[in-house]
Formats: C-alpha cells, structure tokens, sequence
C-alpha cells in the first residue's frame, strides 16, 4: 500500500502551479487508520504556506485537500481521508 501511494501523490499536482506535490514538500506523511479505515494524512503547514500567498490559503489547502482526496478515492473508494496541519 505505502509504494501505491507513493505512486499516487506523484500523479497530483499543485493546482495553481502545476508542480507535483511531492516535489513541494508539504506532506509530512500519511497513515492508514485500521481503526477509522482513514488515510490520515500531515501537511507540513509552513510548507504549504510557502507555496500560497495570504490571499490564496485558504484556497489552496481546499483544492489540495480535494486534489489528493480525489487521487487516493480513484485507487482506494471505501477509505476516507483526515487532514491534519503541523
């Protein structure tokens, strides 16, 4: 599982800019809750912050949320996902 996601945030990209996420560096990582049956997923906060004016926040961590939500729902339907800021 962990390599298919690894393959999977190489295919979503930053909506604005067009630059892979990854390549970003604003995830700090992501985990699969058996519990919960979520990918809890940790996005580096000040990262993120570097690729968005002020303007724009709020914005672009909804159209990534949405982006990366999308993307991991194609390969996996039945898991949600909860988006955590460090």
């Amino acid at each position: 599982m962990q390599n298919k996601i690894g393959e999977i945030l190489e295919t979503v990209v930053e909506p604005r800019s067009g630059v892979p996420i990854l390549k970003l560096n604003i995830i700090d990582g992501i985990k699969y809750n058996t519990i919960a049956e979520k990918f809890f997923i940790y996005i580096n906060q000040k990262e993120a912050a570097k690729t968005y004016s002020v303007v724009f926040n709020f914005l672009g961590k909804n159209q990534i949320e949405a982006s990366i939500t999308e993307a991991l729902k194609a390969e996996y339907p039945e898991i949600g996902t909860r988006y955590y800021y460090t």
